[in-house]
């Protein structure tokens, strides 16, 4: 299953609907791609929706910690919502929970950018 990623507008925030694989290759790829090309534009508060993720493997958590720096560099932030299942599990044991910790809804996360 490859990558796909949604985009909507939220406030002053982008949510990426993310559904599928995001593992080494050209989903991690992707996801780096598509936040280079938000933060190019302005856009630097990015909000990943997981819900639809049915795997992370280190790639992938590469590629969120590059795009949390390229966003941070310029001043902006970036959220996770809604990992579950295996991709929680890799959140967890990798402790990067606590640098991307997973709000509990939507909400939660976006307003988390205005504090």
């Amino acid at each position: 299953m490859s990558l796909e990623i949604t985009r909507r507008k939220r406030g002053d925030a982008t949510v990426l609907d993310v559904t599928g694989r995001l593992t080494a290759g050209a989903g991690a790829n992707q996801l780096r791609d598509t936040v280079r090309e938000l933060a190019d534009s302005g856009q630097t508060r990015v909000l990943l929706n997981l819900a639809d993720v049915a795997f992370l493997d280190s790639t992938g958590l590469g590629s969120l910690a590059a795009a949390s720096e390229m966003l941070r560099a310029r001043g902006g932030q970036l959220r996770v919502v809604n990992a579950t299942g295996p991709v929680r599990h890799v959140f967890q044991i990798t402790r990067l929970n606590k640098v991307f910790p997973d709000f509990g809804d939507e909400d939660a996360a976006l307003a988390s950018f205005a504090a």
